[in-house]
């Protein structure tokens, strides 16, 4: 690298036009500071979902405001007006004990930032909100919870979105604001005009709308049903039990009966038609990443970092180098830590009578990736994942009692059920903190 950039310094001086591949090195403004994730064990990654505005003194994450723009906007309570014509403000303190801004909305979109006082007023007697610029009356102020009175107007910085092209296909999305902030985001794909998300070597487009239905009565053609007088979509989603999904474009609309598969029968999806059906054309390739992890440099959590073309990003993955596992930065117990990618959810069944429970994990046995090695089950009454390492194949017979009664289990097609070890304590996972400058 720093032969590089010696290369690059050469070239400029001799008047020769570099154009600089594209990374997603973030940088920081003179107002807004990128934040990043500081794990315990010394290594880090970028956290773009929320940055530091130096001048409120608070951090912020990008919301619609009013007039039409994007802003850094941070956390806070909304604030009223006491007026019929909305210009005298109140703050009311429902959520944050000691306020230090409030919110006005506008057609419930935040459309004023006030810095509240250290100043309790008693509630007043109305409250108003702005809806399309026009005053219209809440009614009486509720008394739950402390007023405060309001200081100033603030400012919150707006932010916006541009792309830098890296190759032929993909794009690097990127975003920024005037004082300098410059954050990426992720990738989109530009033949087809869509997010992508890195996935191994490829980039995954992001297509909501999958194939529900078959055009022929053996249930071996997909399809896409669409309601009546809707449009389709140009893209679908193709699942394959055990295998990874391909992804097609919506072609022309087709005639006669549409089916569903229904165990191992093929039937009508209606009585009565509601849907029109739509043939597939062929599946469309992901584009292509090349992926590689970086040097430790001591650390237990690598970065991975992938490239296509003169285009280059890290992921949002890391590579934990204990569990031999990629991993995601996850909530857990009000730390950040990053936790396995791949995990399979843990199902309850039961010992023979059907009251000692007995946590079991359903493992495809055909994966579109690497077999997971843990899985996950969240009790109503734990914050955060309770995950357990994944085990030998189950041998011993268990009971069922989710069809209400307590009957024998019976692993679905297509999976081994497998057993669980104990819950791993949080700190199994390496944890840390969202950090920046100040």
């Amino acid at each position: 690298m720093k032969r590089l950039a010696l290369l690059l310094a050469a070239a400029a001086a001799c008047g020769d036009q570099i154009e600089v591949p594209p990374t997603d090195e973030p940088t920081s403004g003179t107002r807004l500071k990128a934040e990043w994730l500081f794990y315990g064990d010394g290594s880090r990654q970028i956290a773009p979902a929320a940055y530091y505005d130096t001048a409120l003194h608070i951090r912020c994450t990008p919301r619609d405001w009013a007039d039409g723009t994007v802003r850094c906007v941070p956390e806070a309570d909304l604030a009223y007006y006491t007026d019929d014509v909305c210009e005298t403000a109140a703050g009311y303190a429902e959520v944050i004990g000691k306020p230090r801004h409030f919110l006005a909305l506008d057609r419930g979109v935040p459309a004023v930032i006030y810095h509240s006082s250290t100043t309790a007023i008693d509630p007043p007697a109305q409250i108003y909100e702005l809806f399309a610029g026009e005053c219209m009356s809440r009614g009486p102020a509720p008394a739950d919870f402390p007023w405060f009175e309001i200081s100033g107007v603030g400012d919150v910085v707006e932010l916006t979105e541009r792309e830098i092209a890296g190759d032929d296909r993909l794009a690097l999305r990127v975003r920024e604001s005037a004082d300098g902030l410059h954050v990426p985001l992720g990738l989109r794909d530009t033949v087809l005009d869509l997010p992508c998300r890195p996935d191994g070597d490829a980039c995954i487009p992001a297509v909501a709308d999958v194939s529900d239905v078959f055009l022929d009565d053996l249930c071996e053609v997909p399809g896409v049903g669409v309601p009546l007088g809707a449009e389709p979509p140009p893209f679908v989603r193709l699942e394959h039990a055990g295998d990874c999904p391909t992804f097609h474009r919506v072609g022309a609309q087709v005639t006669g009966s549409l089916y569903r598969r229904t165990g191992a029968s093929c039937r009508p999806a209606f009585a009565v038609p509601t849907l029109r059906g739509y043939a597939l054309g062929a599946a469309i390739e992901p584009a292509p990443l090349a992926r590689e992890l970086e040097e430790p440099r001591g650390s237990r959590l690598r970065s991975i970092a992938l490239s296509s073309g003169g285009l280059r990003i890290h992921d949002t993955r890391m590579f934990d180098t204990a569990t031999r596992a990629e991993c995601v930065p996850t909530g857990y117990e009000g730390v950040t830590r990053c936790t396995p990618a791949s995990v399979v959810p843990a199902i309850t069944l039961f010992a023979a009578g059907c009251r000692h429970e007995v946590r079991i994990a359903e493992v495809p046995e055909r994966s579109c990736s690497a077999p997971p090695a843990f899985a996950t089950y969240t009790p109503p009454e734990v914050i955060g994942p309770d995950l357990h390492a994944i085990g030998a194949t189950l041998t011993t017979p268990l009971y069922d009692v989710r069809t209400g009664g307590c009957v024998p289990y019976v692993a679905p097609m297509g999976v081994t059920p497998h057993v669980l070890g104990p819950t791993l304590p949080p700190d199994t996972f390496v944890g840390g903190h969202p950090a920046g400058e100040r």
